[in-house]
């Protein structure tokens, strides 16, 4: 809402539900939510945007069942109102979504995956005050995406694309030839991220540039993939943790204000939100530490600060008992030492009635200073 606080977006799949959570922007700050959409069915992810380059933050959605992706225009108000839009019906059981300006063309274009025909697609926004979107199919063959990210892998100004694919194990990278109407150059980095679901791009190393972060579900591991740097980089992957029982999705921030990335993963068996703190090498260790073990079938996580106290907090949203929570860091010291104790972390639930809650993040929607949350359902 524009209003200088974090506001919290959730997707939840069983009550087909894109609902917002309005930060009142306290020191303990509390969440007020309202439905964006009540009829997304299936809905699994969102992503938070600025879609028609006015100013505010629009909301981007896939829906698994009805094959939607979606976007919700934010009026602009102090108290939002969103208009929702089909971009496409046409997605064959949509997982994930990204939102990057893939062309460089100065709007934002979308990224999405498809669980059920495998494929890897992105939509060009033609930049209009109320703009539409052209498809075109990156990848036809990538079994299963689960999870999309989306970063200039061999800085050479442009975006190229991340993917997890869960039914061939694979994370790969699909390379932007920068032109004005870009096509992409699939390569795998590793087949062997058994139920591959979340990936993550982020300088790990302060070596300047980009590692990927990965989450494998049937293998329970969180892997980091060093990048080469070279301008046709290639990555060397090394496991974090191999004990992740059903590792789902990641989300990388420097949790401990010491100037290195450190991560954060939800896995869905074990019901654990975790945390994995750099040590700040150049061939970096994570010490690893649970902030939840109760977060029942937990599905995503969001790192940023809620409170607007100077650290980083955590939002999950967890499936089988329908939550979103928060986990506030309530060290308030300058620094954090290298490992952050459990006890230094609070847990706030921000709500218990998403039926089926399946992806959160969280971005200042009514322009208030604050975060707020979104949510799907």
């Amino acid at each position: 809402d524009g209003d200088g606080d974090m506001d919290i977006v959730s997707a939840s799949q069983v009550d087909d539900a894109i609902a917002w959570y309005e930060n009142d922007g306290a020191a303990d700050p509390s969440f007020t939510a309202a439905d964006i959409a009540t009829s997304a069915d299936g809905a699994l992810q969102v992503f938070v945007a600025d879609m028609d380059n006015d100013g505010d933050l629009d909301i981007v959605s896939v829906s698994y069942t009805d094959n939607a992706l979606a976007w919700y225009e934010n009026d602009g108000a102090a108290d939002p109102s969103f208009s929702a839009a089909d971009i496409s019906t046409s997605e064959n059981g949509p997982n994930a979504v990204f939102v990057a300006d893939l062309d460089n063309d100065g709007d934002m274009d979308i990224v999405t995956g498809a669980h059920t025909d495998h494929t890897i697609a992105w939509y060009e926004n033609d930049g209009a005050a109320n703009p539409s979107w052209s498809a075109t199919d990156i990848d036809a063959s990538a079994i299963s995406v689960e999870g999309l990210f989306v970063a200039d892998m061999d800085n050479d100004g442009d975006m190229d694309i991340l993917s997890a694919s869960f039914g061939d194990d694979a994370i790969a990278w699909y390379e932007n030839d920068g032109a004005a109407d870009p096509s992409f150059t699939a390569a795998d980095i590793n087949t062997d991220a058994d139920g591959a679901s979340g990936v993550y791009a982020a300088d790990m190393d302060n070596d300047g540039d980009m590692d990927i972060v990965s989450a494998s579900r049937n293998d329970n591991t969180i892997a980091w993939y060093e990048s080469d740097g070279a301008a046709d980089p290639s990555w060397t992957a090394a496991d974090i943790a191999t004990s992740a029982d059903g590792a789902y999705y990641v989300t990388v921030s420097d949790l401990d204000r010491d100037g290195d990335m450190d991560i954060v993963s939800a896995s869905i068996d074990d019901n654990t939100i975790a945390i994995y703190i750099n040590n700040g090498a150049a061939d970096p260790s994570w010490s690893a530490s649970d902030v939840a073990t109760s977060a029942d079938n937990a599905r995503s996580v969001f790192a940023s600060d809620l409170d607007n106290d100077g650290d980083i907090d955590i939002v999950s949203a967890s499936m089988d008992d329908d939550a979103i929570a928060w986990y506030e860091n309530t060290t308030n010291s300058s620094s954090f030492s290298a490992n952050i104790r459990i006890s230094a972390w609070t847990e706030v639930v921000a709500g218990s009635s998403f039926d089926a809650a399946g992806d959160v993040v969280h971005a200042d929607i009514d322009g208030d200073g604050d975060l707020d949350m979104v949510a799907v359902s």
